[in-house]
């Protein structure tokens, strides 16, 4: 496991504001952590128990810690994106 304070306390953030609203995800919950980036968040989610977590982003910014971690994780480039910023 790596620590992630910040992605931790954006995690925790999100988690309190449902809880402020009588929500409490179930370990089964789907989420999507859209605009993955480098996927700090979802990592986050699956390491606090949750599988159903996934990472979208137009472009893989992902350093994978482990190869099976791919199933996570879909990059699509946008149509119309310049070739210089695709990877």
């Amino acid at each position: 496991m790596i620590e992630d304070e910040s992605a931790q306390q954006v995690v925790a953030f999100y988690d309190a504001i449902l809880k402020s609203r009588g929500i409490r995800l179930a370990p089964e919950s789907m989420i999507l952590d859209y605009g993955c980036g480098s996927g700090r968040h979802t990592y986050e989610y699956l390491e606090a128990g949750f599988g159903n977590a996934f990472g979208y982003d137009i472009q893989n910014y992902v350093a994978l810690r482990a190869p099976a971690d791919g199933e996570h994780f879909r990059f699509d480039p946008c149509p119309g994106m310049p070739a210089a910023i695709r990877r």
